[in-house]
């Protein structure tokens, strides 16, 4: 083993705060490597911070005078008397100025060493300036690695990224290849930047290379963990004997594997008291690794009783030797906190304050316990002024979360959890998948930030999307955790994404009874809103089945109301809602229902009391639902529903007077101003009074945003000139706004200023460069029928987007689908159908590599984009086909169908196209296929039905055609070849109940050429030659019927007693041919 690896193992040790086990690997170090003072430094550190005070200094005062460390030396030791407690100034002094001297003769590798003291000691800005010395008087890769890990370090305080890092760790690999701190240090910095690839191929070439130490599987194991792979860290774990101190290391990430992934609470438990005994053995007396450990375990516990109950044995093991450590009784009193033992913590906290009068954590923690014993108090709010005053305040995230909980408005409360989104979204944004990733997140803390968020969550795009964003993390990061899933899963649904919401949902199926139970309500709810009342009743009948205690959620109840109401039980519905109301004042207080919830239970219980005349006890809800809504971003939606009720009951002055109470300083008052504006015109059509609204909007507050709501509402009376005129104004106020550069360029096109429109989008490319706006002008110019300028502005751009498309954001190449789409049409209009083909192919390509990426990165599947891709393949098909080149065509149907499987418009398409080729089998196996996926798919049946024509087999013909008319009197074409197969199995007279009840159904029976064709068809066979002429002739002009009628209608005259004399000389594929045609 080279010193460097020696050195590498010492270091590691030390970032990890294993300091015991660096006292070890100084001591193998200095056994092998007895000549190098290095070591003998080292080891004077790892004494000083495993507390060992004075036998640290003693050792450092003896090698003062040894070369390469002397400058290093003496800084320790002005340290290491500090920690002491020396108080003589005289030694300082002498210090001092031996410092002094020995920097101005020191060499490189005493900078060197001096860099790696005050890295030790917590002092990394110097240490940064040292490691620079060192490297400005030699360039030497052990130099540029130790910088590196000081970068690195600085880097978690928000400095330095860590590209540049990684260069500097490079340049030392260059300088020395088998530097393995610079390798480990190159893999942290892949870990930082996400190249997971990288980092695990780097690895593992130092796993073969070093043999003779376990700091490559080490780092492994963390490189598995970072990327999630759980299977392969604990791979790696398995591979450490039960007597190696790695397993200190492995045991940590085996409980966390066991917390986030698999929720094994058992193995957790045995796997908590297995570390605590390798601290003890490996760690004796480093409160700082059972102190961070506990606090890790405990903040991902998900508030288990079991877990906690083990990590607070291990702080209580370790408070018997440290009883004066503020930091460690606080983390006790948290964790109790944790359990909801208040008592306990109360005590803690206060024993914390007379250890550290001044200890923020203790008095946050008071602060928490007030809270939560007493709610909104006095006390809690000279507390929390108290708290406000001491240094650390700004920075707690906790005390924020305490003011949210503790304000008197929803505006207050949000402006807190703000706070904490973003503070939060810094931290972890700066670290990876880690133990430090976990500590920051917090997950316990950062759930109940989203409750807290969901009792002031409106439809407010950015609130739900701030906790959306935060439960998703959580979710990520912690994917067995039922709570994090169930709440992503409820705010994609307020959201108004119930396809996703649903989809998470799914995934909540194994988790536990409880957990199953309440992802089995909200799909209950997301099924009530999408008008699915029967399967919702069946998943509430599943729910209460399970787990009775369902019951009490009050969101059960509200459901269950909804289907009793959809079904006209009006009494039960009422009955329900009251319930949902009683409850949800109970649990309100425990945030475990949102604020929209207790809003939406209060609507649907005014809307059902008015629906049964009870409009006194409505009026005394709605009281109630405003007094207790009060001051809430539901408030507004209270009274606006109301209004709406009124509207619905035809009561229009009534819900004018209603929303015109609503004044200038209340949350609603815009939009209940909008909603009087919009029934001053649907239902009084008084459009001055319309108008008159959004014009107070201006004077009130002329803002760009008023001056487009009065431009929009000038659209909406056509009133397109004072429309435009509002939208410049908003430009005006706004200028690079490109939301109103996009809504003026589309004004100019829909009021028909088509060469002001050309000009305008010019101008805002130039300055802007938005893609949106490029994209619009390119379909001016294809509306305009200016398809080369169209082209060469589609052309251009993609030339610019293929230069930057090397980066592959997943935005650039949705962008470049886009343009090679639109591109393809304006070439399609234009003749041009080769190149549009190539254009729709680049097209189809940029889809399938962002489908690709979503699947990678974001683990789902876009429906959008799948459909996008299945519209794309239907075009290439058709332009295939009109290009005659039908095997072409079937390829492309079936790339689209490696998408969307069971998409009936690719495979209606495809069996077409079969049936044109005369592939018959090929052409039913696909129609088999869609009449599975759809048996009620008119296409199938009708195609199905035609291979039957063409097979001669007009039983099954006729079968196939008289299912489809009896589903679908009016579909002509089917009614039109039934006649005609009945008309060769003798059996004509059997269709004139499908003609009558076809008539009884058509909407216009003297005017709709479908009928009257059918109807001239079946009397010509039936022989009523009269009467088939007349109809035929009214639909000689018809587009689609016209010319058969025409030709039909020439050879009743031609053959007036229908003997089809020309047919003798006609073969069999001739005459099918005309009868299908």
């Amino acid at each position: 083993m080279a010193a460097s690896d020696s050195f590498a193992r010492i270091f590691f040790h030390f970032h990890h705060k294993h300091f015991n086990l660096m006292v070890g690997a100084c001591k193998d170090a200095i056994g092998k490597f007895p000549a190098d003072p290095s070591f003998k430094l080292y080891h004077s550190l790892a004494l000083i911070l495993t507390n060992r005070l004075e036998e640290g200094v003693n050792d450092l005062e003896g090698l003062t005078h040894e070369n390469d460390i002397k400058l290093a030396c003496t800084i320790a030791l002005m340290y290491a008397h500090k920690f002491l407690g020396v108080a003589s100034r005289e030694l300082f002094v002498k210090l001092d100025i031996q410092m002094k001297e020995y920097r101005k003769s020191a060499e490189a590798h005493d900078f060197y060493n001096s860099a790696f003291v005050l890295i030790t000691l917590n002092k990394s800005e110097k240490a940064l300036d040292y490691a620079e010395k060192a490297i400005s008087l030699k360039s030497d890769g052990e130099f540029s690695s130790l910088k590196g890990w000081i970068l690195l370090t600085l880097k978690t305080l928000g400095k330095h990224n860590a590209s540049n890092i990684k260069a500097i760790f490079s340049k030392a690999l260059q300088d020395n290849p088998k530097d393995l701190l610079a390798i480990l240090g190159v893999t942290e910095c892949c870990l930082y930047l996400s190249e997971f690839r990288e980092a695990l191929s780097l690895i593992n070439q130092a796993v073969v290379k070093f043999t003779s130490t376990s700091l490559p599987l080490l780092e492994k194991i963390k490189v598995h963990f970072a990327a999630q792979d759980w299977d392969q860290t604990l791979e790696a774990i398995n591979r450490f004997s039960s007597a190696d101190y790695e397993l200190l290391y492995g045991t940590k990430y085996e409980i966390l594997i066991s917390l986030c992934h698999s929720q094994d609470h058992k193995a957790t438990c045995s796997g908590i008291r297995r570390f605590s005994d390798l601290a003890r053995k490996f760690e004796p007396n480093n409160t700082a690794v059972i102190l961070e450990a506990s606090r890790l375990f405990s903040k991902v516990s998900a508030k288990r009783e079991s877990i906690l109950n083990e990590t607070i044995a291990m702080l209580e093991g370790v408070m018997q030797t440290n009883i004066d450590s503020a930091e460690l009784v606080v983390e006790l009193g948290n964790q109790y906190l944790l359990l909801g033992r208040t008592k306990e913590a109360v005590r803690l906290f206060k024993s914390a304050t007379k250890i550290d009068e001044g200890y923020f954590d203790a008095f946050l923690g008071l602060s928490v316990c007030e809270f939560m014993e007493n709610g909104q108090s006095q006390q809690l709010f000279k507390q929390i002024q108290y708290l406000l005053e001491l240094k650390d305040a700004s920075n707690s995230l906790a005390l924020h979360l305490l003011q949210a909980k503790a304000a008197d408005s929803s505006v207050e409360a949000l402006s807190h959890l703000k706070v904490i989104f973003d503070i939060k979204t810094h931290l972890l944004q700066a670290n990876y998948y880690s133990e430090k990733y976990l500590i920051n997140l917090d997950p316990d803390f950062t759930l109940d930030v989203i409750r807290e968020y969901l009792q002031h969550a409106t439809t407010n795009k950015q609130v739900l999307e701030h906790a959306l964003e935060l439960a998703n993390v959580v979710a990520k990061a912690c994917p067995s955790l039922s709570e994090a899933v169930y709440l992503q899963a409820k705010l994609q649904h307020l959201k108004g994404d119930s396809i996703s919401a649903l989809r998470t949902l799914e995934t909540m199926a194994n988790m536990s009874e409880a957990a199953s139970s309440e992802a089995g309500l909200l799909m209950a709810q997301i099924q009530v809103n999408k008008g699915q009342f029967d399967r919702a009743s069946q998943s509430l009948e599943a729910c209460m089945s399970s787990n009775f205690k369902i019951r009490e959620n009050p969101m059960c109840h509200y459901i269950t109301a909804l289907v009793d109401k959809h079904s006209g039980n009006y009494g039960d519905a009422i009955k329900a809602l009251s319930t949902a109301l009683t409850l949800m004042n109970i649990t309100v207080k425990n945030n475990d229902v949102s604020l929209i919830d207790k809003a939406s239970i209060y609507v649907e219980l005014i809307d059902t009391l008015n629906i049964v005349g009870q409009s006194d006890e409505a009026q005394k809800i709605l009281e109630e639902a405003t007094q207790d809504l009060q001051g809430t971003p539901e408030e507004a939606r209270i009274l606006l529903l109301s209004a709406d009720n009124l509207v619905v009951r035809g009561n229009i002055q009534g819900t004018l007077e209603l929303l015109g109470k609503i004044g200038k300083g209340e949350s609603c008052y815009k939009e209940a101003r909008m909603k009087m504006a919009d029934m001053f015109l649907t239902n009084r059509r008084d459009k001055h009074a319309f108008l008159e609204v959004y014009q107070d909007f201006v004077k009130e507050q002329p803002s760009a945003e008023s001056y487009v709501l009065l431009g929009d509402a000038c659209m909406k009376i056509l009133e397109p000139d004072d429309a435009l005129q509002n939208y410049e104004k908003a430009l005006k106020e706004n200028p690079n706004d490109l939301f109103l550069m996009r809504k003026m360029g589309k004004a100019l096109v829909q009021t028909h200023y088509f060469n002001r429109a050309v000009e305008y989008y010019k101008k805002s490319i130039k300055e802007v460069k938005d893609p949106e706006l490029t994209l619009q002008l390119a379909d001016l110019y294809l509306n305009l029928r200016e398809y080369e300028k169209g082209e060469l502005l589609l052309l251009d751009e993609l030339d610019e987007e293929h230069r930057k498309s090397m980066a592959e954001d997943i935005n650039d190449l949705l962008y470049q689908a886009k343009l090679y789409s639109l591109l393809a049409e304006i070439q399609e209009k234009s003749g041009n159908f080769t190149f549009a083909v190539k254009s729709l192919k680049d097209a189809m390509d940029c889809q399938m590599r962002v489908r690709k990426r979503y699947a990678l990165e974001q683990n789902v599947a876009s429906e959008e984009i799948d459909r996008q891709l299945v519209d794309i393949s239907l075009k290439l098909g058709e332009m295939a086909i009109s290009m005659k080149s039908n095997e072409q065509a079937v390829s492309y149907y079936k790339e689209g169908l490696t998408v969307s499987p069971n998409n009936t418009s690719i495979l209606v398409a495809l069996a077409k196209l079969y049936m044109q080729m005369n592939y018959l089998e090929l052409c039913q196996q696909t129609c088999a296929i869609i009449l599975r996926i759809d048996q009620d798919n008119e296409a199938a049946s009708v195609l199905m039905a035609d291979i039957a024509f063409r097979k001669v087999d007009f039983d099954m013909a006729l079968f196939h055609f008289t299912q489809l008319v009896s589903k679908q009197p009016c579909n002509w074409d089917a009614l039109i070849r039934l006649i005609e197969i009945s008309r060769r199995l003798g059996t004509i007279q059997e269709c004139e109940h499908y003609v009558v009840v076809a008539e009884e159904k058509c909407a216009n029976p003297l005017k709709e050429a479908g009928l009257l064709y059918s109807k001239a068809y079946f009397q010509w066979h039936s022989g009523n030659l009269n009467a088939a002429l007349k109809n035929f002739n009214q639909v000689r002009q018809d587009p689609e019927y016209g010319s058969n009628a025409l030709y039909n209608m020439i050879e009743i005259c031609l053959n007036p007693d229908g003997e089809m004399l020309a047919e003798q000389f006609m073969d069999s594929d001739d005459i099918e041919y005309r009868d299908s045609s």
